[in-house]
């Protein structure tokens, strides 16, 4: 094996300089990945046959359970090993919380978590601070999976995630008014009017439920740089010249 490498594997990139036809390359990350899922698969069976069939049996194997090596820090992918999958810990009643206390959120989703594992673990709105955008995106956590969690407007806000983003994942002006969005909290999103009436498009009916008011815009210190009040046109009779007194000059 060893003679074998020496004579067909090289230190040259594959794609800058592609072998011949002839010329065979061993291949183990694949023989690995087989290798790795049969072993998976074989200690999945094994832990099912060896669940404790008594109270004793609990008692006297607690070390070996799966809560017990979370918490002394056995890696995920020692626990992948031994067959535990994410619905391993939803069978044992782990909750999300615990293991974010141990494991980063890359490693999570490299073992396998989806956001419906997390849903089903007790995942809060404080646990999306953990995420960045990339890993949000991987997730494909959508304005109606945040919602779920009951979020409210200031823990968005506290995720800092761009406006953009936050239509991306179709979050709508009404969404953001069933979490407590207003005139005084939008503001914590955005300072431009313009960003609200560009991603959120609400309509004059939701700009006024919402209590954009020209008072209350200046209380809370809103960029108005468009209008979003449409003004009315005011209609001259025809053959008739309205003139303000105002502006008139002699």
């Amino acid at each position: 094996m060893i003679q074998y490498c020496k004579e067909k594997i090289t230190n040259t990139c594959p794609t800058c300089h592609p072998a011949s036809k002839d010329q065979l390359f061993a291949n183990f990350g694949d023989d690995r990945l087989k290798a790795m899922a049969i072993q998976i698969e074989k200690r999945r069976e094994l832990n099912k046959m060896e669940q404790p069939k008594s109270y004793f049996n609990n008692l006297f194997n607690s070390k070996t359970t799966l809560r017990s090596k979370i918490n002394s820090g056995t890696s995920l992918h020692t626990l992948k090993l031994n067959g535990y999958l994410p619905e391993s810990f939803i069978e044992e009643g782990i909750k999300f919380h615990e293991i974010t206390k141990v494991y980063t959120m890359s490693s999570l989703i490299d073992f396998g978590f989806c956001f419906s594992h997390m849903r089903t673990m007790g995942i809060s709105p404080e646990h999306f601070k953990l995420m960045d955008t990339n890993q949000l995106e991987t997730l494909e956590i959508s304005a109606t999976d945040m919602l779920s969690t009951s979020i409210n407007i200031h823990q968005l806000a506290a995720l800092g995630l761009e406006l953009p983003f936050l239509c991306q994942m179709q979050y709508t002006f009404s969404d953001l008014r069933k979490i407590g969005g207003n005139c005084q909290t939008l503001r914590l999103l955005t300072s431009k009017i313009s960003d609200i009436k560009t991603y959120f498009e609400p309509t004059e009916s939701e700009w006024k439920e919402a209590g954009f008011t020209e008072e209350a815009m200046n209380k809370f210190d809103w960029e108005v740089d468009t209008q979003i009040v449409k003004k009315k046109k005011v209609k001259i009779a025809p053959g008739k010249i309205k003139l303000n007194p105002g502006t008139m000059l002699f």
